[in-house]
């Protein structure tokens, strides 16, 4: 015991978050490491959706008769537009969570912003494209990356966040409360997030 009542042994709680484990806690180069990681592959992934909406676009200009352009890039557009207006939905959404105290990951923030129920629990599969052995899947995905430019934009604006993903925000606000709730913790062993 130290003159103060702390006991060495006693911590915060240290929760193994998704994607993350526990650094978290520390945010040391561990931590870094990992957000730089999925930073990199949200930004690829943006690069290659908009690569394939692009080229999807190009190529229905060059390739289709008159009619046939005129529909084709209406619905593209407009597949377009509504994947931003989705993407720029679940944003704000998770936003109004955060603000409210209940954070949600953007997953659910986008499926809320479509009018559909968010995941429970562990319930947090992949898409079928991702995950589908079809061909016909596979050959479909750059169409299909028209609707999604607008969901890849807000993975990309969520991976440069504060924190990476809903879990880590509880985690930290718990271990923020438990550092309230003990102010006797000397303030140089807290990690820098959570000092006075």
């Amino acid at each position: 015991m130290s003159e103060v009542g702390f006991r060495v042994g006693d911590m915060p709680p240290m929760v193994e978050v998704r994607g993350l484990g526990t650094t978290w806690y520390r945010r040391g180069f561990a931590y870094w490491r990992k957000r730089t990681f999925v930073a990199f592959f949200m930004v690829l992934g943006l690069a290659c959706t908009t690569w394939f909406a692009v080229t999807i676009f190009v190529v229905v200009a060059q390739k289709t008769g008159s009619w046939a352009r005129i529909i084709c890039l209406t619905v593209l557009a407009l597949g377009f537009l509504w994947s931003v207006i989705a993407g720029l939905l679940a944003l704000g959404r998770r936003r109004s969570a955060i603000v409210s105290g209940a954070p949600i990951d953007i997953g659910d923030a986008f499926r809320l912003a479509l009018g559909r129920q968010p995941t429970t629990g562990t319930d947090r599969s992949p898409s079928v494209v991702s995950t589908s052995g079809s061909v016909v899947a596979r050959l479909l995905y750059p169409f299909a990356s028209v609707f999604v430019v607008g969901w890849m934009l807000a993975l990309v604006v969520v991976s440069f966040g504060r924190y990476l993903n809903a879990d880590e925000m509880i985690a930290v606000n718990n271990a923020l409360r438990w550092f309230q709730q003990h102010p006797e913790f000397p303030n140089d062993q807290r990690p820098k997030q959570f000092r006075r």
